[in-house]
């Protein structure tokens, strides 16, 4: 009796610490992509769902994911295997990592194209505690030839005894599809002269291919052509409106966009177009959209207007003048007797 009460008391108690180390042994995560912050608070952010990131394949760029943990075990490693094809070659290729401080990235299990198809991030001083958000960066170098969805496997593992393992997956879509974009304003030809308001218009749209990634970013330059040179000059990002679906640039007299125009020269208005995926397109090739700037020099006698209070004007003898108070005096001549 003494003998079986025994076993009995044995048993509830390892039947007591398995729970336990079961209990200990648990972890969830929310793993996703960090993606980059749109590149003007007026545009649209990068789209798709948490875990979808949108990428060309051949742009190198640093691709980022994070992994927070929901607890309550820390998690020590983070395993991604990459989608091979049929020859066993994984269909990505990175050169550099970048991981929190303690842990380190070890390639494995490389393919015939002596690429890793397998990618570990461990740790054995820090590892990632209930609450905490945890950043990895993989420099990607080259990535699928064909427009479609790749999945990456996600596991995560953590400390406990057994150490829990969880899958989770990311994906990368593939877009390789060059956005559009067209100036529609001015008009090629235009003449603007001193104290004249100048917009710069255009239309950029990313809709098309199997994964439209959408506009990341439009940037304004222009080419100076005057009377000795040639020269091309990055001018700014442009805002975009989402009610007008247009992005614009808008020079007023006075303000630090006015100042980059040159005097007596045509600009030569070239806009470029990004999407999330990095695709690149640009008007210079597809459409030619010029306007000349100038400002009329003053003298003492003739004033070529406008001149108004608040802005600048050119004087041939003092050279730039700002008009706080515009006086106009007319000398008195009395009648000759």
């Amino acid at each position: 009796m003494k003998k079986t009460l025994f076993i009995v008391l044995l048993l509830l108690m390892l039947s007591a610490a398995m729970s336990v180390h079961d209990s200990l042994a648990r972890h969830t995560a929310t793993v996703q992509w960090a993606k980059e912050a749109p590149a003007d608070p007026t545009y649209p952010p990068h789209p798709g769902a948490p875990n979808e990131y949108y990428w060309n394949g051949y742009t190198p760029k640093w691709i980022n994911f994070t992994v927070t943990n929901n607890g309550p075990d820390p998690i020590r490693e983070v395993k991604l295997v990459f989608k091979k094809d049929e020859n066993g070659n994984s269909y990505f290729n990175f050169t550099q990592t970048n991981q929190r401080s303690g842990w380190y990235a070890t390639p494995d299990e490389f393919g015939p194209n002596k690429r890793p198809t397998v990618l570990y991030f461990r740790t054995d001083t820090n590892p990632i505690r209930q609450g905490e958000t945890a950043r990895f960066d993989i420099y990607m170098t080259e990535g699928p030839k064909s427009e479609c969805s790749y999945n990456i496997d996600v596991w995560t593992v953590d400390t406990g005894s057994p150490a829990t393992t969880n899958y989770y997956e990311l994906f990368i879509l593939i877009d390789k599809t060059l956005p559009k974009v067209q100036i529609i304003y001015p008009k090629n030809g235009t003449i603007y002269q001193e104290c004249e308001t100048i917009w710069v218009n255009a239309t950029a749209s990313d809709k098309e291919g199997l994964h439209p990634s959408k506009i990341k970013r439009v940037e304004l330059w222009f080419t100076y052509i005057n009377k000795t040179r040639k020269w091309e000059k990055f001018i700014a990002l442009m805002k975009y409106d989402s009610k007008k679906d247009v992005y614009y640039w808008k020079a007023v007299s006075g303000t630090p966009e006015y100042a980059v125009l040159q005097n007596e020269a045509w600009h030569n208005i070239t806009v470029v177009a990004y999407d999330y995926a990095e695709n690149r397109q640009d008007t210079k090739n597809l459409q030619e959209v010029m306007f000349f700037w100038y400002f009329e020099p003053q003298n003492d006698e003739i004033f070529n207007g406008p001149i108004l209070e608040g802005s600048r004007y050119y004087h041939p003898g003092f050279g730039w003048v700002y008009v706080d108070l515009f006086i106009i005096v007319v000398l008195y001549q009395p009648p000759l007797e």
